[in-house]
Parts: C-alpha cells; structure tokens; sequence
C-alpha cells in the first residue's frame, strides 16, 4: 500500500505527464462553443457571467488578463486551451487517486488512469476550449474525497464545496448532488445523516449565493421571478435562446431517462 508521500509524487507525476501530452498537442479545429467563450474574454462583454457555466468566464477572463499584464499580446484562446489542458491533467491526477483508493492496486490504477487520460473524448475535451474541463477536473476532486473513506468525515466540507464549484463551472452537474447523496448514504459511516446534511448545507451556500448575488448585484434583477428566470436561462441576459439549448422542463426527464437507457 502507498504512503501519502508516495501517492502525491505519482499524482504530481501523473499530472505533469498528460499536462505535457495535453499542451504538446493542442487542437487547431476550435469547437464553436469554445470560440464563443473566447470572444466574450476577449470583448470582456457585460455576458461575463453565463448561468450554465456561471464561474467559467470571469475566471478565464482573469487568467487572460495576469498573461497580458506579463506581456502577451495574442487572442484568448491559447490561453484558455492551456486552462484546459491543467484542468484535464489535474483531473487524470485526482482520478489516479480516486482508482488507487479504490482499488489499492498499483498497476492497475496506473493502467486505468492512461486509458482515460488518452481516450478519444477525454483527449477532446482537454485540448480545446471548453468549460466542462474544468467543471469535470472538480468531479475527480469528489471522487477521489469520497473513496478515500478513513477521511470522509474530515473532507465533507471540501466535497461541498467541490461539487459546488463543479455546478457553477458546469450546471448540468446538478445531477452531481444527487450521486454524492447517494453515494454518502452507501458509505455506511456511522454519522451518515449527519454527513449528508452537512454536505446539502454547503453546496446549497456556495452554489445559492451565485445565483442570487450574480443577478441582484451584476444584473440588477431584485424580484425572485427574474433570478428563477435568469438562473435557468442559458444566457447572462436572461433571453429566450433556440431549442438547440434545451430547457429545464419536467416534461423533458422522462424522454431523457428513456434515451439514456
């Protein structure tokens, strides 16, 4: 078994060589919705904040603009394909972590992790411009927590917040919520209750004051029909977009559940 001091050297190096591999090889077919991001940074637009990917932009646009001030002069999108490409590389990082407490087998901990770090999609989606990146490096950070259960009791704060900051860079991991309800609840810790309560107590602090600040102090929205309405809306301006976004709708889930199985 590992010590904590051998597993952070392999984290370290596991992290350093897909971020090599990541950075080495960048795409140079840009996804249009990353050009999208990329021109909101660049134009620093008052669309700043989006309610599907909340932290995503100001985030990047400050990243941006600590390079600029050290001397680079290009467009955004290097810079946020490098942002991927660290988010991707820590999350094949804390995923190695997350398997080897799992398994607590060496080898095939290193064999699984290399798998998922140079599979089609994962290599995809850590050599462009993408949000969801960042979003799933901090579903790794949960996993890895969760199935390190001698220490559960003392990370539920940090699970909170992970998954937190996991739905502000990417909404659609609400879902995630759920998943780690249930996956508190299998731990069986003497205290689970109260551990599940603890981690809804934080997630519901740092995600529910996004959403209600970023609206009443950024956008000026002060009834609570306009935040519900900004919230589920998939821009910052809170306007009616193509179908193409899809909706929040309970209509919607049952057809859902239904194609994914």
């Amino acid at each position: 078994m590992l010590t904590r001091k051998r597993k952070a050297i392999f984290f370290v190096a596991i992290t350093l060589v897909s971020l090599f591999l990541y950075l080495l090889f960048p795409s140079i077919q840009w996804d249009l919705n990353g050009l999208v991001e990329a021109q909101s940074i660049d134009a620093g637009r008052a669309d700043m904040f989006s309610p599907n990917h909340m932290l995503y932009r100001p985030t990047s646009f400050v990243i941006f603009k600590v390079w600029q001030l050290l001397g680079y002069t290009g467009n955004s999108v290097p810079i946020l394909q490098a942002i991927t490409a660290v988010s991707a590389a820590l999350g094949i990082g804390f995923f190695f972590l997350a398997l080897y407490h799992l398994t607590e087998h060496l080898a095939i901990s290193i064999i699984g992790t290399g798998f998922l770090a140079t599979s089609w999609s994962y290599w995809r989606f850590s050599t462009d411009v993408y949000y969801i990146t960042p979003a799933a490096m901090f579903v790794t950070i949960v996993l890895a927590l969760l199935l390190c259960k001698k220490q559960i009791y003392r990370s539920i704060l940090a699970i909170g917040v992970m998954v937190g900051l996991s739905i502000l860079f990417w909404q659609a991991n609400v879902f995630l919520v759920f998943s780690t309800v249930v996956a508190l609840w299998w731990l069986k810790h003497p205290n689970r209750f109260g551990l599940i309560i603890a981690f809804l107590v934080v997630v519901g602090l740092v995600v529910g004051l996004a959403y209600i600040l970023t609206p009443v102090l950024i956008f000026e929205r002060h009834s609570l029909a306009d935040i519900l309405t900004w919230g589920f809306s998939h821009s910052s301006d809170g306007v009616e977009r193509p179908q193409i976004w899809g909706r929040w709708e309970l209509g919607r889930f049952f057809p859902a559940v239904t194609s994914a199985v």
